[in-house]
């Protein structure tokens, strides 16, 4: 199983998910499961959120506006799915799954939105003023930089 499907909030496994797995290796498929999907989940969520808001309150000037909005749609698109997402895993009671190429995606995305993230951070702090600096090819250039999806492994996590 890929790393980043063992993430929390914080980019690890809960210490209660952890005790709780570690205690008990026994524990049922659904029950490992949603120790697994659900913080990977969250995190997915969390950073749709943050980008969706930033690309619907700036106009970031490294981004043609029709990128911008193109970017804004899929984010869109994907919170919805990952919301769909954590409804049948809840009401399944950890039954139903993810498929890898459903994931795979979401991840992606969540590269591209700390690409851009960064790229807004280093405009405003004036280190990139003119906001001509790269952002395409962004998921393969994360894909090999970023170990793990996580909050505590994207650069600058803690502002928006």
């Amino acid at each position: 199983m890929p790393s980043y499907g063992l993430l929390s909030h914080q980019g690890r496994l809960s210490r209660a998910t952890r005790h709780r797995i570690m205690l008990n290796p026994s524990l049922s498929e659904p029950e490992l499961l949603k120790a697994f999907l659900e913080p990977l989940l969250e995190d997915f969520q969390f950073w749709f959120k943050r980008t969706r808001e930033l690309l619907e309150q700036e106009h970031l000037i490294f981004l043609e506006a029709r990128t911008q909005s193109d970017l804004l749609a899929r984010v869109r698109k994907t919170q919805q799915q990952v919301t769909v997402a954590q409804s049948l895993l809840e009401a399944t009671e950890g039954e139903a799954g993810i498929e890898m190429t459903v994931l795979m995606p979401w991840h992606q995305l969540v590269l591209e939105c700390w690409q851009v993230t960064m790229r807004f951070r280093r405009q405003q702090a004036g280190q990139d003023p003119s906001g001509l600096g790269s952002v395409g090819a962004v998921a393969k250039d994360n894909a090999r930089d970023t170990p793990h999806l996580g909050r505590s492994s994207a650069p600058d996590s803690q502002a928006a």
